[in-house]
């Protein structure tokens, strides 16, 4: 049986964040990226060196974020509604898709490659208005919705490590769903793998073993599931709100990805967990996109 990680043992490395939401790993600059409430793109090393490299524009708040394999960066921008696609020398910014014509972007929130290039990407739409969509994005910006049917505020998104499936973090329901991914790249029917009630399910990320984490934005605590039964243990359970201030997004970072990183949109800064995992992160497919 593994012990859970103690509050105590996340400690923020990386502070004056404006209410980070995103954070994603760059294994080949060795730095992360995380984003802010006024359009403020921040990049941040593990020793907690922190400069403010873009900004998206007034009325910009940035939310998920993923990289391709030339270290651009892809981050949902809540606001203006756009998918912006950032370069990681010059970071100049343009947008990578709005949506479609009958559903343009409400709230893109998070953003996950397949290994063809595929981008998965959830727009959790209106709060209590169940309006959420899942788009799927092929290389080059083409944009159709994939899965209609898990509308109530779709968040963070995680591939299979096989690849075969979709997992969903659905906020509305408490809830995290596994959607297979069918031959021809369609959606196959949603199955709910775990559900805490009362909880505000935001953030997943894959270990190397295949277990699943959950940050919970409410009750500032951090899950670790099994998804083949669903059974799940607490990880971390911050009740003081002193060190997992509203976590939203997760990712492993260092050479190993054996550090797990928190963006805590309450606490304006970034966590980092000063203990050993059981396992190392798995790593996130990063491809090729022409041009």
């Amino acid at each position: 049986m593994t012990l859970p990680l103690r509050p105590a043992q996340f400690r923020p490395f990386a502070v004056g964040l404006n209410a980070p939401e995103g954070v994603v790993w760059d294994p080949d600059r060795e730095v992360l990226y995380a984003g802010g409430r006024h359009g403020e793109l921040y990049r941040v090393t593990l020793d907690g060196t922190v400069e403010q490299v873009a900004h998206f524009g007034p009325g910009s708040f940035v939310l998920g974020l993923a990289l391709d394999s030339r270290g651009r960066i892809y981050a949902c921008e809540r606001g203006n509604g756009r998918l912006l696609r950032t370069d990681p020398d010059s970071f100049a910014f343009e947008p990578y898709t709005g949506g479609t014509a009958d559903r343009p972007l409400i709230t893109p929130n998070y953003p996950v490659f397949g290994p063809d290039g595929t981008l998965y990407l959830s727009d959790s739409g209106t709060w209590e208005k169940d309006d959420g969509v899942l788009f799927r994005v092929l290389p080059g910006g083409e944009t159709t919705v994939w899965l209609d049917s898990l509308c109530h505020f779709p968040n963070g998104l995680a591939l299979a490590p096989d690849g075969s499936a979709l997992y969903v973090a659905e906020s509305g329901t408490s809830a995290i769903w596994r959607v297979p991914i069918e031959a021809r790249g369609s959606a196959g029917t949603p199955e709910r793998v775990w559900s805490r009630p009362r909880t505000f399910t935001d953030g997943i990320a894959f270990d190397a073993a295949g277990r699943l984490y959950a940050s919970m934005y409410r009750p500032d605590a951090i899950y670790r599931i099994d998804v083949a039964t669903g059974e799940s243990e607490v990880v971390s359970d911050d009740w003081t709100a002193q060190y997992l201030q509203a976590p939203t997004n997760i990712a492993f970072a260092g050479e190993d990805l054996s550090c797990l990183v928190t963006a805590n949109l309450a606490g304006e800064h970034l966590n980092l967990y000063g203990g050993p995992l059981p396992a190392p992160g798995q790593p996130l497919h990063r491809p090729l996109i022409a041009p």
